[in-house]
């Protein structure tokens, strides 16, 4: 069986209008490479298996009988890849341009790079911040009290988000901690060095935890402006409406809570004062958002804002051996 150039994984679950403009983004777009678009549905039932079906053949689909979470699905798609490269690349992004294609070939000039993320923009032409620093336990410390938005061109205060690069300028490359999963095109060889993606995690942090693994064996993880896609972030919650969305976005902030104190654990396991400062300053961080999102739901009330300040609150208290048992993924 021939080597592709690239393959484009892709996991959807009930967005069948996401998923098609998506693919026929990448078809109309994506020229000069050969490529495969591996799709795995996660129990849909808004049709999606049966459009893909009739009106993309040609995508290799794999179909879960339930939503079996990010990086379970994704590692699906991973081991029957045929590409020199693999992307993860989420069923909310459309290209505007041939985005995919200039990352494979930056990719190819570029052989001590494991891991690459491009620019990303929402619909409105602002940049989404995926490029981070390793997480630290002190960048918390800077983000409770809002340093690194006091003083975003610091690289101590600032080294979380990375907000000291210049994100609009269409030549920055910038080796960085990790990348955003969104769109994480990966080198074959530095997934055999490293592994799949860490199956215990649902969904959040995942793209943190494999960057570094992928970094740890010797790969650089970069940052490269020079493509750039549009992704519509957000719009898998705007069907949920009331107490609905309120329950989705505190579900979603415990996960991540959980996400992040379990990744710092498996990056740092033989520093225990590390992680214990880890939780400290987290706890210290969800207590910090509580208090300006319970501030702002009496102020000023917006949709799924109580959700946002019960998941940060809750955060705050709740054991961590309750949150990795409800919201890691059982192996």
């Amino acid at each position: 069986m021939a080597i592709l150039d690239l393959s484009i994984c892709m996991i959807t679950w009930n967005a069948i209008k996401l998923t098609g403009d998506c693919i026929k983004s990448i078809i109309d777009k994506t020229k000069g490479i050969t490529y495969e678009i591996i799709l795995v549905d996660n129990g849909s039932s808004d049709g999606t298996v049966e459009f893909i079906r009739e009106n993309y053949p040609e995508v290799k689909l794999i179909v879960n009988e339930k939503n079996e979470g990010f990086t379970y699905a994704n590692n699906q798609a991973l081991k029957v890849s045929r590409g020199r490269y693999a992307i993860l690349l989420n069923n909310d992004m459309v290209l505007k341009e041939d985005a995919l294609t200039k990352m494979v070939r930056f990719l190819d000039a570029h052989p001590d790079i494991g891991a690459l993320g491009c620019r990303l923009k929402f619909p409105d032409g602002t940049i989404q911040h995926t490029a981070h620093g390793d997480a630290r336990w002190q960048d918390l410390i800077y983000a409770a009290f809002y340093l690194y938005r006091i003083f975003p061109k610091s690289r101590e205060f600032g080294h979380m988000d990375c907000s000291y690069l210049n994100l609009e300028d269409d030549t920055l490359v910038a080796d960085v901690g990790w990348v955003a999963g969104a769109a994480l095109m990966v080198r074959q060889d530095a997934i055999k060095k490293a592994g799949l993606m860490d199956e215990r995690i649902f969904i959040f942090s995942d793209d943190w935890e494999w960057c570094q693994r992928i970094a740890r064996t010797g790969y650089r993880v970069v940052y490269y402006a020079g493509a750039e896609i549009i992704h519509f972030h957000g719009q898998a919650t705007t069907a949920y409406t009331g107490s609905a969305l309120n329950e989705v976005r505190k579900k979603s902030i415990l996960r991540f809570t959980a996400t992040a104190m379990y990744v710092f654990r498996r990056l740092n396991g033989k520093s225990p004062v590390k992680i214990l400062l880890f939780d400290l300053s987290y706890r210290l961080f969800c207590l910090s958002r509580a208090i300006v999102n319970g501030i702002r739901c009496i102020i000023k009330p917006q949709k799924g804002l109580k959700g946002i300040f019960k998941g940060y609150a809750l955060s705050v208290f709740m054991p961590r051996r309750n949150l990795f048992r409800e919201y890691l993924r059982p192996l």
